[in-house]
């Protein structure tokens, strides 16, 4: 792990909290040689992220262990009524760690009831939304907030249309301003497929209430029809960058401006049994792609289970935790020349 990164990350915190300045208030770096912007947008490294299964900080841990290094971001997810932060969370932003929420809207003890966006919009969820603002403004530190990431899935159409999304994003985000919740990092997060990308544009929620940009990189390699085949191996690259060139250009269509940081809030390939090296390989070459890409500055992989048959978990494959090991080293150690905004 760069710990003069994450060390980085927790002055600008504190200097958040020592001198009463919201976290999102400011555009200047918190440190002019090599530092993260208030948006955290790093200077002189890639953040690093991860999402494990099950989504606790010991099993964070134990991940760390297998690869050898320390994640800078830890990504989790809520429902509309869960309670923010966790303990756990608290104790990763203690820690120096970058926390990215995305609160979905699901009801929690209603069997995950899907929560329309239009209910969103009207303020049904006001009093428990409210809580969680407060809850993230209580942390004193930079946090990344995504309402309902993947909105553009074919399955989430039953919440709502594209334009109560917007409503619903712009809601949420007016009701975390109001209380106190200046310290979020709004990141709109799609599922990059192209087959949705027309639908995932016309859900931006506008310039003003969108920090990042952030979609997903997969390498599924026909997971879903129950056969894992190296035949249909997809590089990172090949992952990632269908929606990037799609974003360069179409963004002005939809209004989305690409001067904002991107991430990749979730990347992940499929473990081939017979040829794991060729997995390690997918995640070795993230560095390299991203060295070519650099507005991107964030990555978070996936060792989770996917959709259907997909697995992304890398727990069990020694090469594949040494490659993520060194592309987490590699990605500390990137440079951007991005102006940092």
């Amino acid at each position: 792990m760069h710990r003069r990164f994450l060390r980085l990350v927790a002055e600008f915190a504190g200097i958040a909290l020592v001198f009463g300045v919201a976290a999102c208030s400011s555009n200047r770096p918190v440190d002019d040689r090599c530092g993260v912007s208030s948006r955290l947008i790093p200077n002189c490294a890639v953040i690093w992220g991860i999402a494990t299964d099950p989504n606790t900080n010991a099993r964070l841990h134990a991940v760390e262990e297998g690869v050898g290094r320390t994640f800078d971001m830890v990504y989790r997810f809520h429902d509309i009524n869960d309670r923010i932060p966790s303990a756990d969370e608290r104790a990763l932003v203690r820690q120096g760690r970058i926390l990215h929420v995305s609160i979905d809207a699901r009801v929690y003890g209603a069997g995950a009831a899907t929560v329309t966006w239009n209910a969103v919009a009207n303020g049904t969820y006001d009093h428990d939304l409210a809580a969680q603002a407060r809850g993230i403004a209580s942390l004193h530190a930079p946090v990344f907030d995504t309402f309902d990431h993947e909105p553009d899935q074919p399955g989430r159409s039953a919440r709502g249309t594209p334009a109560d999304f917007v409503a619903a994003w712009r809601h949420v985000h007016d009701v975390f301003r109001r209380n106190g919740a200046s310290n979020v990092i709004w990141v709109w997060v799609v599922t990059g497929y192209l087959p949705t990308a027309a639908t995932a544009g016309s859900m931006w929620p506008g310039n003003r209430y969108v920090d990042w940009i952030s979609w997903e990189a997969y390498n599924r390699s026909g997971c879903a029809h129950s056969r894992t085949d190296p035949a249909d191996f997809r590089s990172f690259a090949d992952s990632m960058l269908p929606f990037y060139t799609w974003l360069g250009a179409h963004a002005a269509d939809y209004g989305i401006n690409l001067n904002k940081p991107m991430m990749i809030s979730e990347a992940g390939s499929v473990l081939y049994p017979t040829d794991p090296a060729l997995t390690a390989s997918w995640y070795r070459a993230i560095p390299d792609v991203l060295a070519a890409y650099p507005q991107i500055r964030a990555v978070g992989l996936w060792d989770r289970p996917g959709v259907g048959t997909c697995d992304y978990r890398f727990d069990d494959a020694p090469a594949v935790q040494h490659a993520v090991g060194q592309a987490g080293e590699r990605l500390h150690r990137m440079g951007s020349a991005t102006p940092r905004r």
